[in-house]
């Protein structure tokens, strides 16, 4: 897997694209992901506004803690929480 990283330090936005070996189990076409500080908080706070929660957060050998919620047009979102700490 090969990881590109874009960021403008001043707004601290961070773009993530990766190559992947195989196509993730995607049934609409795309995979978006919102890097969060907590996913556990984040997803806890979507759960009070009814957003569907289809994976709750678990944490991934590569160093990631991750969640899946589902838009209301069904495309899956992925809230990822860097566990690593690497800036």
């Amino acid at each position: 897997m090969a990881f590109f990283l874009v960021r403008a330090s001043e707004e601290k936005t961070t773009i993530l694209l990766h190559l992947i070996d195989e196509p993730e189990p995607v049934e609409k076409g795309v995979v978006i992901e919102f890097l969060v500080n907590d996913v556990t908080s984040a997803i806890s706070s979507m759960k009070r506004k009814h957003t569907e929660v289809i994976q709750e957060p678990v944490n991934r050998p590569w160093g990631v803690k991750e969640a899946v919620i589902s838009d209301p047009d069904g495309y899956r979102i992925w809230i990822v929480e860097n566990l690593t700490h690497v800036k």
